[in-house]
């Protein structure tokens, strides 16, 4: 089975790549990866692994990279009808699809709870992180930015799907990049925090700005935006994320 395959498979009236409204958010996501050549990728809800392939292949033409993508499998027993190995368990479904596109170089797949509580930690500075679980939710999104913003490496990009699609959210997002901004760390966000992380805070917002985009989806109202933290460094010329 190929990548295309697997996306254009269909049981019923739905292709697998339209279940969750990803199909375009994924393709951006994937030209990022291109574009970028990040390193280190980390995603936060892998569900049918749509977007998860196409950052896989992305990774594998750059020649360099990895992803590692995290999900308990949660929602497989609402899924798994729509896909083409429906009596698997997740955790093997995803490892077969890994091995089928031949991605094992790329991908990292860890089947581990994560909530507000309980995030994954990684061993290296991250390049690029999409956050796509918990309908990002604002308490979901605040957990997820104070836990991994001061674990980003410079000139690097945090991706959140529908992050500025629901009023909390979205305050919550512009609440922090103003304060991060004007060299303010909330006491909220460095609340309960290692001395390692405050430093890292605090590092984070003296070398660097925080630009936010809103990139709309105009084609589905379930997937409606995805929210691009931009971390670049202060300097007089544009980054290389721009074309000058």
């Amino acid at each position: 089975m190929t990548l295309n395959d697997y996306l254009n498979y269909k049981k019923g009236e739905t292709c697998l790549d339209k279940i969750y409204g990803t199909e375009n958010t994924s393709n951006i996501i994937a030209n990022f990866v291109s574009l970028e050549k990040p390193n280190l990728c980390l995603e936060i809800g892998t569900g049918l692994g749509v977007s998860t392939f196409k950052i896989g292949y992305a990774l594998k033409n750059n020649k360099q990279g990895l992803l590692i993508t995290i999900d308990d499998g949660r929602d497989w027993g609402n899924v798994k009808e729509f896909s083409p190995y429906p009596n698997l368990s997740y955790d093997n479904y995803i490892k077969k699809l890994i091995d089928e596109f031949d991605l094992k170089n790329q991908i990292s797949f860890i089947n581990v709870k994560v909530d507000y509580n309980l995030f994954y930690i990684p061993n290296n500075k991250i390049d690029l992180i999409f956050f796509d679980a918990w309908d990002s939710n604002t308490k979901g999104v605040f957990a997820f930015l104070k836990f991994y913003l001061p674990l980003m490496n410079s000139e690097s990009s945090i991706l959140i799907d529908n992050g500025l699609s629901y009023a909390g959210s979205s305050l919550i997002i512009k609440n922090i990049i103003n304060h991060l901004n004007s060299n303010n760390l909330p006491q909220s966000l460095i609340e309960g925090i290692s001395k390692e992380k405050l430093d890292a805070f605090k590092q984070l917002i003296e070398k660097h700005t925080f630009n936010l985009f809103t990139i709309k989806n105009k084609n589905n109202k379930n997937q409606s935006s995805l929210a691009w933290i931009q971390l670049q460094k202060k300097d007089c010329l544009p980054s290389q994320h721009f074309i000058w």
